[in-house]
């Protein structure tokens, strides 16, 4: 039973109790000389169905009243749930624009580092250009860029960033070390966890202590004619950044 059909059927039973109390006043004055029995029954009944529709209407009021916070409360909690829900698509449209803007960002990146490679591929001395790029992008500490020498398989140091002074980088060859790996599989390569005694062995960065080493092979002719060693504290994606 709606609202509306509970008013109505108060409004009827609230004239029903006038109309009897109407009826019993005139039957009285009209009928009777003196208070008798039947009046005060009358009276009795207009009272109780009088209390009962005061009743109904304040049951009927709270019970409204009820479903007014029940309905206060329910919109409240799917407020709450809108609005959890708007925060978290606001962070993923964040999560999105970033990815977005990291991806044309490297776009943009991986373009001028072609540039520079096929600069460096027709003229070795922007190999200084090169070097200092990609000692920027890679947040390197120190760095050396290896050429290979003509009719053979060995690499020699071309131009280095960072290096102890009077330290000079020992050449290597195809197959020979991590570097000369590289070289061989013409694949970058990312060493992380590097042992203490690997840049007194292996590498030509001295006694730095980096965290984190990148072997880049530059490619021509599906050879590799180049490889550069960076040393850097910071981890940088690899796939990202290295398309050659």
């Amino acid at each position: 039973m709606n609202k509306l059909k509970r008013e109505h059927i108060l409004r009827l039973i609230a004239v029903i109790a006038t109309l009897f109390f109407a009826f019993s006043v005139i039957n009285y004055i009209i009928f009777s000389a003196g208070t008798n029995v039947v009046f005060y029954v009358n009276l009795i009944i207009i009272i109780i169905l009088l209390s009962v529709v005061l009743l109904l209407f304040e049951k009927l009021s709270k019970i409204d009243k009820q479903k007014i916070i029940d309905i206060t409360n329910n919109l409240e909690s799917k407020i709450n749930e809108l609005t959890v829900n708007k925060n978290e698509l606001e962070n993923k449209l964040a999560i999105f624009e970033k990815k977005e803007n990291k991806r044309f960002g490297n776009l943009s990146r991986e373009a001028e580092l072609k540039k520079i490679i096929t600069e460096f591929l027709k003229n070795s001395s922007m190999a200084s250009k090169l070097l200092l790029y990609l000692t920027d992008t890679f947040q390197a500490i120190a760095a050396i860029l290896y050429v290979q020498c003509e009719d053979d398989s060995n690499y020699t140091v071309k131009e280095t960033f960072g290096l102890p002074e009077g330290f000079t980088p020992a050449p290597f060859s195809q197959g020979e070390g991590l570097n000369g790996q590289v070289a061989a599989v013409k694949k970058p390569q990312l060493i992380e966890e590097i042992p203490e005694d690997y840049f007194d062995v292996m590498s030509g960065l001295g006694q730095s202590k980096p965290k984190y080493l990148y072997l880049l092979p530059i490619l021509n002719d599906e050879k590799c004619i180049a490889l550069i060693e960076l040393a850097s504290f910071e981890k940088q994606d690899l796939d990202e950044i290295w398309v050659m």
